[in-house]
């Protein structure tokens, strides 16, 4: 796990945009599903009390409230379009205290999943419950989508400061990871594959030109 120790209010708040965003174009691959449900109900899990919410946790929710109204009503920069929501469908959060321990998540994530019926979870700060989580979201089949913190990236038209987020589709071992970049409207510059601990793919954005 990269340390997100030295990660600013507003850079915390844009690992959950660019979690979001991560979500959102995942489940825009379910889109005859979302047509049909109308709403998509998000698991967010951040920290809401304890010495982490200022700094991390709130300005996290209130980076995803934000993208999420602006996922519903069309209002996205570009590169990400007008239309409204995913697909057709709405995004409604269920927003959860990650304070409390691994052991807590693991609870919280199956009455997220068991008792609130999510269709993914999207969150997580602490390295503890990001090493918990999976195993019992496999379990469950769950699609989880959760920050590995930021690291500066080279690709061939620049040097930037990107945001890792990690998803793993339920009953699979290969996880993916999207390397984004905030000034580039959270474009990920750096996609890749690992299954079983294994580095299998890596995709790398050689040009990238802004549209008008």
């Amino acid at each position: 796990m990269h340390d997100l120790g030295n990660l600013t209010r507003r850079r915390v708040g844009a690992v959950a945009v660019a979690a979001l965003m991560a979500g959102a174009v995942t489940m825009s691959a379910f889109g005859a599903q979302a047509q049909e449900e109308r709403t998509i109900r998000m698991g967010l899990v951040t920290f809401l009390s304890g010495p982490a919410a200022g700094h991390f946790g709130i300005p996290a929710r209130n980076g995803a409230e934000l993208t999420i109204d602006a996922i519903n009503n069309g209002t996205l920069p570009a590169p990400y379009g007008d239309a409204k929501g995913i697909a057709g469908a709405r995004v409604e959060a269920v927003v959860v205290d990650e304070a409390g321990g691994a052991t807590k998540q693991v609870a919280e994530l199956r009455n997220l999943v068991q008792r609130q019926n999510v269709d993914l979870v999207v969150g997580y700060i602490s390295s503890g419950d990001c090493l918990a989580v999976p195993k019992v979201a496999d379990e469950l089949k769950i699609l989880t989508i959760t920050s590995v913190g930021s690291k500066p990236v080279k690709v061939p038209f620049g040097n930037f400061a990107a945001i890792g987020i990690q998803h793993q589709r339920a009953g699979s071992s290969r996880t993916t990871t999207l390397w984004c970049v905030e000034e580039l409207g959270y474009m990920p510059v750096i996609i890749e594959q690992h299954r079983k601990g294994k580095l299998r793919f890596r995709a790398v954005l050689t040009k990238y030109t802004p549209l008008d």
